[in-house]
């Protein structure tokens, strides 16, 4: 969070550094501040940040994961929906510079301070159990949460699952973030006026709070690969919604679309790893699942570009979207736990040695 912070801080003075720099208005100059700024914000922000709160929350729980994550997931879902309007808010108050500098500060100063106070790596070496010891009762197990094997990484990437779950948060990733890049243009391609598309993301936080709870809390009884589908169908109806513009139907589909996806993401990104390969090696794991998501939301904003500068508009974009979302929700059903298919194993014991604690 520090070091995100700090890039925050160099991206503030992107400007005064090319100009410093002895190349004012250079292009060259100017591409590579802007690329070591946001090469620092995507690597310390979606990558370790999301890395490192992830995999801790995962640790802890198994049997009730889906429900915890669902309630972590609300703020998540919530943030993602709201901040386009809230950095809207800040730049119109402090300018894009002094917006910068405030959240560096919050970053690093209260957000680094609670990571430091409340964080554990996992509850054995607190003397502690996932769930707390917890075991359902009157209840059918669900067949996800029996482990028979503790993947490595190499293994988890040679299975049908890891990819299918990577590439459909790595495509939510790239397309969400182009819409959000885009959001005003693809407003007045669609004869959508601006307060309604920023709006659009207000009205999607609320549909994002309940998807989540909702979603979380069915995870813990149903199969992964029928929330994948569910993920991407959201996507399909999300996509589906910009082609009827400046209608209400496709203003109501954008909204409930965008909500459900973002809603279904935290859910999905910190259920679906732990639950099909364990946690032995779930940093590794996670690790090299969110490089796919980061890539997909660095290159997303100039492939919606290019495509409204040589494609005439956004209409090859978002049809393309459509395609993949859904593709992957055929695919998604297809990607079964990998850890069912294991003959002859028992279940894995959890990680650490409790002993007489």
């Amino acid at each position: 969070a520090i070091l995100f912070g700090g890039a925050l801080v160099f991206m503030s003075q992107m400007d005064r550094l090319v100009q410093w720099s002895g190349m004012a208005g250079a292009t060259a100059a100017a591409m590579t501040v802007a690329s070591i700024g946001f090469l620092g914000i995507r690597f310390f922000g979606q990558g370790m940040v999301t890395l490192g709160s992830k995999s801790m929350m995962t640790k802890w729980w198994n049997l009730r994961r889906g429900l915890v994550v669902s309630i972590n997931g609300c703020f998540v879902a919530f943030g993602f929906s709201i901040a386009p309007r809230i950095l809207d808010w800040e730049i119109q108050l402090l300018g894009w510079r002094g917006s910068l500098l405030c959240n560096a500060f919050l970053l690093a100063v209260p957000v680094a301070g609670a990571a430091w106070l409340v964080f554990r790596d996992n509850p054995e070496e607190c003397g502690l159990e996932m769930d707390n010891g917890w075991r359902p009762r009157n209840r059918r197990e669900n067949p996800d949460t029996i482990l028979k094997k503790e993947f490595t990484r190499a293994e988890a990437l040679r299975t049908w699952s890891f990819w299918i779950i990577t590439l459909a948060l790595g495509f939510q990733g790239l397309f969400a973030t182009s819409f959000t890049f885009h959001v005003l243009d693809i407003g007045r391609t669609f004869g959508v006026a601006r307060e309604q598309m920023l709006n659009s993301f207000i009205y999607s936080s609320a549909v994002s709070v309940a998807t989540n709870l909702s979603v979380g809390y069915i995870t813990d009884f149903i199969r992964i690969r029928f929330v994948i589908i569910f993920f991407c169908l959201c996507g399909v109806l999300f996509c589906s919604g910009i082609f009827l513009l400046p209608g209400t139907v496709g203003y109501v589909m954008i909204v409930v679309g965008m909500g459900s996806t973002w809603g279904t993401f935290p859910v999905l990104s910190s259920v679906a790893y732990p639950r099909y390969f364990g946690r032995q090696h779930l940093g590794a794991i996670t690790g090299a699942s969110l490089t796919g998501i980061v890539w997909g939301g660095a290159i997303g904003p100039l492939a919606f570009s290019f495509c409204r500068d040589y494609a005439g508009g956004y209409t090859t974009a978002m049809t393309a979207s459509l395609v993949i979302y859904g593709v992957l929700g055929v695919a998604g059903f297809f990607a079964t736990n990998p850890s069912s298919k294991i003959q002859g194993l028992t279940p894995s014991k959890p990680l650490g040695n409790t002993g007489s604690r």
